[in-house]
C-alpha cells in the first residue's frame, strides 16, 4: 500500500507525513495503487477556480466533518485534533459565548473566521457557533448570510445554499449573495440553477464582472461553447469599463433587535466613541468613514488615544482588497488626514483581535 501524493479532494501536493491537507483540510488515506484517479482529481481543481471566481473575497476550507463533531460545552468546544487553547482572548470569547447572548456568539463567531486565516480548523468551529446562535435567533439574516458564507468556505455547499435561501427570503435584491449561491449551485453540477442565480444577480446589479465571469464557464459545462464566449468578452467589457467591483452590500443589524444583551455593548461602545473623538481634530475623520457607504459598516467604533485616531474595523478584507480600490480608499483617506493637520495619524484596526492592519499619515 503506498501513501497517496496528492489530495483526492482539491489536487494539492501533499506535504511530507500530512494527515491532513493543508489548502482544504481533506484527510489523507492510503491508496491501493500509485495510479490516483487523475481525472477526478482534474475536475476538482477546475471547479475550485469557478470558486474564486465567485463573490467572496476570501475562500477558506476546511474539513466538512468537523461540524458535526462539535459540542455545547466550554471545555469540548472544539473538534478531536484541534490545537488547545493558548489564547486569552479566545478563551474570554468562549466564555462569553457561554452565556448564550447573542453579542457574545456573534464576538466567538467572527473571531473564529478571522482565525480560519491561520488554522483553517477554526472555520469549522465558527459554522458551529453560528448554528447555536441561530437556534435562538433563526430569522437573523446577519448571522444566516454569515452561516451560508462559512459553509460555502468549508465546501459544504448543500448547507451554504439551505442559510442562502433562508437569507435571500428577507433579502431578494441581495446581488452578492445570489451569485454566491449560483457558485455552490455550480460546484453540484446543477448548471441550470447556478445560471437562474447569476441572472437574477444581474438584474439587481448589470454591471457585475464574477457574474459575467461565472456564466462563461456555466455554459462551457452545458457545452454551449458559443454563449461562453460571449459571456467572456461581456464580462472583460465589464472589468474595462467598470471594473471588478461588487454590488453594494446590503446593510443588516449585527445584533437582534431587542435583545439587551446585544444591543448594550454596542451602546456602550458608540458612547465610549462620541466622548473620545468629540471636538478633536478628527472629526472631519471620523465623519467620513461614518458617511461612507462601505467603511460605515464595517466600522465597530472610532476612537482617538494618545494623538492618533483609530477606526476598529470588523470582516473588513483588507488583504483581500483589489489594488485599485486600496490606493482609491488611502488617497481619500490621505485627504482627510490632511484637513486634520501635517503630523495627523490614522490606524485602521481589526475589531476581532485589536491588530493594526493599516496605518496612514497625510
Amino acid at each position: 500500500m503506498k501513501e497517496v501524493k496528492f489530495c483526492q479532494h482539491c489536487g494539492q501536493k501533499r506535504e511530507k507525513k500530512a494527515a491532513w491537507c493543508v489548502a482544504c483540510g481533506h484527510a489523507f488515506q492510503k491508496a491501493a495503487s500509485s495510479k490516483g484517479p487523475l481525472p477526478a482529481v482534474v475536475a476538482v481543481v477546475v471547479l475550485s477556480v469557478i470558486v474564486f471566481a465567485g463573490v467572496k473575497l476570501t475562500v477558506l476550507k476546511d474539513k466538512p466533518e468537523q461540524t458535526q463533531t462539535q459540542t455545547t460545552s466550554t471545555d469540548s468546544n472544539l473538534p478531536a485534533g484541534h490545537p488547545p487553547i493558548d489564547n486569552a482572548h479566545l478563551q474570554e470569547l468562549i466564555a462569553h459565548a457561554d452565556t448564550g447572548h447573542a453579542d457574545g456568539l456573534l464576538d466567538l463567531a467572527e473571531y473564529q473566521v478571522t482565525q480560519s486565516g491561520k488554522d483553517r480548523k477554526f472555520l469549522a468551529d465558527a459554522a458551529a457557533t453560528l448554528e447555536r446562535f441561530l437556534l435562538s435567533w433563526p430569522d437573523h439574516a446577519y448571522a444566516q448570510r454569515m452561516a451560508g458564507n462559512v459553509y460555502f468556505d468549508l465546501g459544504q455547499s448543500e448547507r451554504s445554499i439551505d442559510w442562502y435561501k433562508k437569507y435571500l427570503a428577507q433579502h431578494p435584491e441581495d446581488a452578492n449573495i445570489h451569485t454566491d449561491m449560483g457558485t455552490q449551485f455550480l460546484m453540484l453540477n446543477r448548471v441550470d440553477d447556478a445560471i437562474a442565480q447569476y441572472m437574477e444577480a444581474l438584474r439587481i446589479y448589470p454591471n457585475f464582472y464574477n457574474v459575467y465571469f461565472n456564466l462563461s464557464i456555466a455554459y462551457d459545462k452545458k457545452g454551449d461553447s458559443e454563449t461562453a464566449d460571449e459571456y467572456r468578452k461581456k464580462a472583460q467589457e465589464v472589468a474595462d469599463s467598470f471594473g471588478k467591483t461588487l454590488a453594494p452590500e446590503v446593510q443588516l443589524a449585527r445584533l437582534p433587535e431587542g435583545d439587551p444583551h446585544a444591543v448594550a455593548p454596542q451602546g456602550e461602545v458608540k458612547t465610549q466613541t462620541a466622548n473620545a473623538s468629540t471636538n478633536s481634530k478628527y472629526g472631519t475623520v471620523e465623519t467620513f468613514f461614518k458617511d461612507h457607504p462601505i467603511l460605515s459598516s464595517k466600522m465597530e467604533k472610532f476612537l482617538v488615544k494618545d494623538g492618533v485616531a483609530q477606526a476598529w474595523m470588523r470582516n473588513f478584507p483588507m488583504a483581500a482588497m483589489p489594488p485599485n480600490m486600496r490606493e482609491s480608499l488611502e488617497a481619500k483617506i490621505k485627504a482627510k488626514l490632511a484637513e486634520a493637520g501635517s503630523d495627523a495619524v490614522l490606524e485602521l484596526r481589526d475589531a476581532a483581535d485589536g491588530s493594526v492592519m493599516a496605518s496612514y499619515t497625510p
